[in-house]
């Protein structure tokens, strides 16, 4: 039994480093990221300061004052320049602390969620990371 449970972390390990290097990575300097947790609790906590370190269409890496736990779903809003997202479904995979109280947090997109299959949201990313892209090949 302990067997399987351990042949299925390396699995999942394995599945998310996979998806990690499906997709690019562009910087995020220019992202604003905002960032909450679903429900009741999301409205009456104070959202955390967040700061995009990277982006991809699979998810994106953001460095906040809050700790949060592998597994927890995340709500996240997303702006650069004249483009906006809104309530993307998102999950932590990871969060690492840092210096000064700061986290490190993956998270990836919940693609398998029926409101992140509208079109828009795959047009939106897909120009968000056009814009990174272009910011990132021709610095100003």
């Amino acid at each position: 039994m302990h067997t399987a449970g351990h042949s299925l972390s390396i699995t999942k390990s394995a599945s998310m480093k996979i998806e990690r290097r499906r997709h690019p990575r562009y910087e995020g300097a220019d992202l604003a990221v905002d960032v909450a947790r679903p429900g009741i609790k999301g409205i009456l906590e104070v959202h955390p300061n967040s700061e995009c370190l990277n982006f991809s269409l699979g998810g994106l890496r953001f460095g906040s004052n809050q700790q949060f736990q592998e597994g927890e779903p995340l709500i996240v809003d997303l702006r650069v320049h004249e483009i906006e997202i809104a309530e993307l479904h998102a999950q932590v995979v990871a969060c690492t602390p840092h210096d000064g109280g700061m986290y490190c947090t993956g998270v990836r997109f919940c693609f398998e969620d029926k409101n992140m299959q509208r079109p828009e949201v795959s047009r939106a990313l897909l120009q968000i990371e056009d814009k990174l892209r272009v910011a990132q090949e021709f610095p100003a």
